[in-house]
């Protein structure tokens, strides 16, 4: 099942948007619906914790506008994917700096929202094939998996290592030099005992790397000056700290 959420300020474009989203997956899919931001970004952020796979949002929504929301949301939560609504197909040339994955056009066509959808379970199907295989959480034998894109760093201490996610985390017995070898470019090694998700960094401070949802992860001195290039590249963000 896929999780997706609609902002639309007008109660009939929202309604048709959501019978047609409904008709197409049937039980295959959980629809959240708002006429305002506010609505919207509650849901998502207080109700779902960011555990949600695509928000349909409409450009003009909000004081601010759809698109101030959306990336908002996206910095958030990088897992979140965009589909923008609009009047106006000349709208489109204003969205792309958030990397939207869809742009719908009302009247909405079904085969166009169709295609959204279908390329929202692409992503998710893509995204939930990156895994990470280990040994099971505080056991010797076996193999567990982590989806890559739920890590937010990995931490060791003495013979385990932690590895950390939004709300929680799990405890394994292995390397961290092992660990890294398993892993993708978007991941960084800061520190002798920590590894960093590049797509879970908010910002460099002073003390390290801030991620979403406010934990700080060490750069060693050693590895500074290297470290913080490659978070300055990866994200296009100035250096801070």
């Amino acid at each position: 099942m896929i999780r997706v959420a609609i902002c639309d300020e007008n109660n009939k474009t929202l309604e048709k948007l959501e019978k047609l989203i409904k008709d197409t997956l049937g039980n295959e899919v959980s629809v959240s619906t708002h006429d305002n931001v506010f609505s919207l970004v509650t849901y998502v952020c207080d109700e779902r914790k960011g555990k949600l796979d695509a928000v349909y949002i409409d450009i003009n929504a909000g004081q601010k506008g759809g698109i101030a929301a959306a990336e908002s949301l996206q910095k958030e939560y990088t897992n979140i994917k965009i589909i923008f609504l609009s009047d106006d197909i000349e709208r489109a040339k204003d969205i792309f700096r958030i990397n939207p994955i869809y742009f719908l056009t009302r009247p909405y066509e079904e085969d166009y929202v169709k295609d959204s959808l279908y390329k929202i379970i692409q992503i998710v199907d893509e995204d939930n094939a990156e895994l990470l295989t280990i040994g099971n959480p505080e056991s010797r034998k076996g193999d567990s998996v982590v989806l890559l894109k739920d890590i937010y760093y990995i931490e060791s201490q003495r013979r385990v290592i932690n590895i950390h996610y939004y709300d929680g985390f799990s405890t394994y017995y292995y390397k961290l030099d092992e660990v890294e070898k398993k892993l993708k470019n978007n991941f960084l090694r800061t520190h002798q005992s920590f590894i960093v998700n590049l797509d879970k960094v908010k910002k460099l401070v002073n003390d390290g790397l801030l991620l979403y949802g406010g934990t700080i992860v060490p750069i060693s001195r050693s590895r500074y000056k290297d470290v913080v290039g490659t978070v300055s590249r990866y994200l296009n963000i100035g250096e801070e700290a």
